[in-house]
């Protein structure tokens, strides 16, 4: 019996690029690992566990934001999408990098996003967040970890592919 060498192809370290899709559902998982760090800090403080997304939603619901169900919904609803269209961004203006750039460049991003976030969106868009003494070295530090996954993203999203191809047995 003659066996057949399929050839599934090569991921080049040099050779990687994150589609649109990739960046929009890997800046909501990003956005996700914030609410998560973010809740776990408002926690340890003793703050109400939603805190965040009720002080996102002001940018909708104004000062009401803090009683009621729907700011909490509305609130994580604006923050992943807004996460996602920022992945979505980050992966149409990132070219081919290598991929150990990607995560420099993540984390730049990351870096990025925070500080318009904090100094030009938010004191436009939600004041009363601004007014609640968001702690910025906690933000920074969210804004990060997102940068980190969308990098993350970038440098591994062939891998996704190329590796169960590769784990497979040869076809009998």
């Amino acid at each position: 019996m003659e066996r057949t060498m399929v050839n599934i192809g090569t991921v080049e370290n040099y050779e990687t690029k994150l589609p649109a899709r990739a960046g929009f559902i890997a800046g909501v998982f990003g956005s996700l690992i914030i609410i998560i760090v973010v809740t776990g800090i408002v926690m340890l403080n003793g703050s109400d566990i939603w805190m965040a997304a009720r002080l996102i939603a002001t940018v909708v619901y104004g000062p009401d934001a803090m009683v009621g169900a729907a700011p909490i919904v509305i609130g994580t609803i604006i923050h992943l999408t807004t996460g996602g269209v920022l992945g979505l961004i980050f992966a149409r203006i990132v070219p081919r990098l290598p991929r150990g750039f990607w995560m420099v460049v993540g984390l730049g991003y990351g870096v990025i996003a925070w500080a318009l976030s904090t100094f030009i969106i938010l004191p436009v868009l939600a004041p009363p967040m601004i007014a609640a003494a968001a702690n910025v070295s906690v933000l920074f530090i969210a804004h990060i970890i997102y940068g980190f996954v969308l990098g993350l993203a970038g440098a591994g999203y062939e891998l996704w592919w190329w590796l169960p191809a590769r784990l497979r047995p040869p076809a009998s």
